[in-house]
């Protein structure tokens, strides 16, 4: 997606699509955390499912350790953006 791509769709939070656009942007969630805790009760696929059924498509996600992030990153590249924490 290149940076005028970026700007339509900017504007279009705004002042709506222009006309003639695809009114459908994609929902992109900020942020998750995917710690340590969680790894055992919400499994990857899970989590898949859980946000194509609310109609996000991309997140940028963060754990403790980083290995959760990694680990869903790894599962489904285009969706889950890995935050590393130093």
């Amino acid at each position: 997606m290149g940076p005028a791509s970026l700007v339509k769709r900017f504007l279009a939070l705004f002042h709506g699509p222009p006309s003639g656009a695809d009114d459908r942007l994609p929902n992109i969630d900020a942020h998750m955390h995917y710690n340590r805790e969680a790894w055992s009760g919400l499994t990857p696929n899970q989590i898949v499912d859980w946000l194509g059924r609310a109609g996000v498509s991309r997140f940028l996600v963060s754990s403790t350790p980083d290995d959760g992030s990694l680990t869903l990153h790894r599962h489904d590249a285009a969706g889950f953006v890995a935050e590393m924490r130093p």
